[in-house]
C-alpha cells in the first residue's frame, strides 16, 4: 500500500484535520477502497491494499518469462478552497500544496504465476509539511496634534516570524512596512 508523512511545524495534529487523496494516471489503474484519507494524530498517512490482477497486465508482453508493468498515481493533500491561492494559508496554517508522483511496478512470473507489487517511494520519502503560523494583532491609532483621533481595533493576519543574525525578527518570504508620518503620528 501506498504511505507518507504529514508534518504539522508549530502545531499539533488533531484527529481528522488533514486529509490526502490518491488518483490513479490514467484513472483506469487500480485504486484503494477508499481514495481519500485523513493522517492520524502522529502524522502517518496510509492508503488500504490495492489489488492488481492479471487483466491488469494484458497489454504487455512477457520478457524473459515475466510481465511487468508500471502504474502512476499522484498523491495531493486535500487544501481548503480559501487556501487554494497563495500564500496558501486558512486559519493561520499555511498549507503545503505539491503533489507527489508515486509507482507501483507490478510483476508477475510466467512460469510460477507469482505476482508482486514494489512501491517506488517509501513512507518517509512522501511528506507533506503545513505550518502553524503565529498572529500578530494591531491596534491603528490616528493622532493630530498629540490627540487619538480613531481607534480600530481586530487587524490582523498571520505572519512567520524568523529570527536574523543580527537577533531582529522578520518575516520569512515576504516583507510588510508599517508606515508613519513622523510629523503627526507616533510609531507603530
Amino acid at each position: 500500500h501506498i504511505e507518507g508523512t504529514k508534518v504539522f511545524t508549530n502545531g499539533t495534529i488533531a484527529a481528522n484535520q488533514f486529509s490526502f487523496t490518491l488518483a490513479g494516471d490514467p484513472a483506469t489503474n487500480p485504486l484503494p477502497a477508499d481514495t481519500t484519507v485523513y493522517s492520524d494524530t502522529n502524522g502517518n498517512i496510509v492508503f488500504g491494499d490495492m489489488t492488481y490482477e492479471l487483466d491488469d497486465l494484458d497489454d504487455v508482453e512477457a520478457v524473459d518469462g515475466k510481465k511487468t508493468k508500471t502504474f502512476t498515481y499522484t498523491l495531493t493533500e486535500v487544501v481548503p478552497s480559501e487556501a487554494q491561492t497563495e500564500p496558501y494559508i486558512k486559519d493561520h496554517i499555511q498549507y503545503d500544496t505539491h503533489n507527489e508522483t508515486i509507482k507501483v511496478t507490478v510483476e508477475y512470473v510466467v512460469a510460477t504465476g507469482a505476482m508482486t507489487a514494489t512501491v517506488d517511494k517509501e513512507k518517509t520519502d512522501v511528506t507533506f509539511t503545513n505550518e502553524q503560523l503565529g498572529e500578530i494583532k494591531l491596534k491603528k491609532v490616528a493622532l493630530y496634534n498629540g490627540e487619538r483621533m480613531t481607534e480600530v481595533d481586530g487587524w490582523s493576519f498571520p505572519v512567520k516570524l524568523v529570527k536574523t543574525d543580527d537577533s531582529t525578527f522578520i518575516r520569512e518570504g515576504s516583507i510588510a512596512t508599517v508606515h508613519t508620518d513622523p510629523e503627526s503620528h507616533e510609531d507603530i
